[in-house]
């Protein structure tokens, strides 16, 4: 029966039906807590952490997110218990949890608190991806360019780019085996990077980050829609251009932010 209500409450969150999707979260959790707490149905520890997730997220849906908070804290009790019981396959959930829950702390102006859960987060995405979970990839790089945006908000440029710098790394090194996507997360990652070296005053290496953006963006890529690797192209020499101008090289700022405007 538990099963039965949390498919339902998956259902109806993808039909945006959030009240109907929390009230069936919240029969098919009851039924696991009694099940694990009275009937000592220790095996049902797994499916009672993926319901906690699962009553998080219907709670987010409603802009409850100190209650959504707490599910997400019981759910990663209950998958730190089980990963110290060698529950590995259990890894990638308690990463959501993590992501999820740092999600809600930012959402709370609460950064260091929100970069901690980012790190345990990427902690264990990161031993993911090096076993070869392709799956675990995009996860992995939005949660380091999150904490590097987090690092940029408190000036600390050295952190946020080492955080840039891995998630070029694993998109690299995983470029042959990924989907076609990947160009453009190498993008992203370059001009979030490029913007980095900005703010601290590193205007030629923000400026080599920016060439590096647009020489990918302008490569044929049929799979990679076709105005937004436009708009990639744009961005890049926007901020190349900007880098120019704050170097006083203004002749080459007027040149970039020209060719910015032609490719819009």
């Amino acid at each position: 029966q538990a099963k039965s209500n949390a498919l339902v409450a998956r259902i109806n969150l993808d039909l945006k039906q959030f009240d109907d999707a929390n009230t069936e979260a919240g029969k098919a959790l009851q039924i696991l807590q009694d099940a694990v707490d009275n009937d000592k149905r220790t095996e049902l520890r797994p499916d009672l952490a993926h319901a906690f997730n699962l009553r998080a997220e219907s709670f987010l849906a409603r802009s409850q997110r100190d209650l959504a908070s707490k599910d997400f804290s019981k759910a990663i009790q209950l998958f730190n218990q089980l990963l110290d019981e060698g529950r590995l396959d259990l890894r990638d959930d308690v990463a959501y949890s993590y992501t999820e829950r740092a999600r809600i702390l930012l959402a709370a102006k609460e950064p260091r608190e929100a970069i901690r859960d980012l790190s345990k987060a990427i902690e264990t995405q990161a031993r993911l991806v090096e076993e070869g979970r392709a799956d675990q990839l995009s996860p992995y790089c939005k949660n380091l360019l999150m904490r590097a945006q987090l690092h940029r908000d408190e000036e600390a440029y050295d952190s946020a780019v080492a955080d840039y710098n891995k998630a070029l790394l694993a998109l690299e090194q995983n470029k042959k085996s990924a989907a076609s996507q990947i160009d453009s997360d190498i993008v992203d990652v370059y001009l979030a990077r490029s913007g980095s070296q900005l703010q601290r005053g590193r205007y030629q290496e923000a400026i080599v980050d920016t060439e590096h953006a647009f020489q990918i963006a302008a490569a044929p890529n049929a799979e990679w829609d076709a105005n937004a690797r436009h708009l990639a192209q744009a961005r890049a020499l926007l901020l190349c251009g900007e880098a120019e101008r704050r170097g006083l090289r203004f002749p080459a700022a007027r040149e970039a932010l020209t060719k910015a405007s032609e490719t819009l």
